[in-house]
């Protein structure tokens, strides 16, 4: 049976969400049979709503071509999948701007991830409240918004910029050590 945790602060939950993912969780390097999963993902309406600033539509094989560059040209592509049954569970991905792959910029970025990220920024629709709520709790700050940057829907929505600096990363680490 399930006991009930109480937490003092929001610190603490969020690391007891990071040491739940990293104990399901495992990232892996895509493979080509990966790109049907991620086309199947892609063709959920509700993933489609939260991620896509499109119509919802079917997405076929000029759409998984699209899926086969966007994970060839990361930086960084990797599958998401449970621990215990290795099922497909998603996908993250890191890119770099293509006109800093060609200057000390994107030399610099590439020698901070062997090193140690400084900073993790990403941008989440404002109707994916989800991926909102997790990214608040493994310690992503909101420092901006995009008022009303696409139109989905029939609505105007929010495109809300987030961000963990190296300084969060290293005080939630450190919080989770002791």
């Amino acid at each position: 049976m399930a006991r009930a945790t109480s937490y003092s602060n929001e610190s603490e939950i969020r690391i007891s969400m990071l040491d739940y993912l990293q104990n399901v969780l495992n990232l892996r390097a895509c493979q080509e049979s990966d790109i049907d999963l991620l086309l199947k993902l892609f063709n959920d309406v509700s993933v489609q709503r939260t991620i896509l600033v499109d119509y919802a539509v079917p997405r076929g094989p000029k759409f998984k071509e699209k899926l086969e560059k966007m994970a060839y040209d990361a930086a960084l592509f990797v599958i998401i999948e449970t621990k215990d049954k290795k099922e497909f569970a998603g996908f993250a991905s890191l890119d770099l701007e293509h006109r800093k792959h060609r200057d000390s910029r994107g030399d610099q970025v590439y020698r901070q991830l062997s090193l140690g990220l400084h900073r993790v920024s990403l941008g989440v629709l404002s109707p994916n409240e989800a991926a909102y709520k997790l990214y608040k709790t493994i310690g992503s700050v909101e420092e901006g918004r995009l008022r009303k940057a696409f139109w989905l829907d029939g609505e105007w929505i929010d495109d809300v910029r987030m961000a963990i600096s190296e300084e969060g990363w290293a005080a939630l680490k450190a919080y989770s050590s002791s």
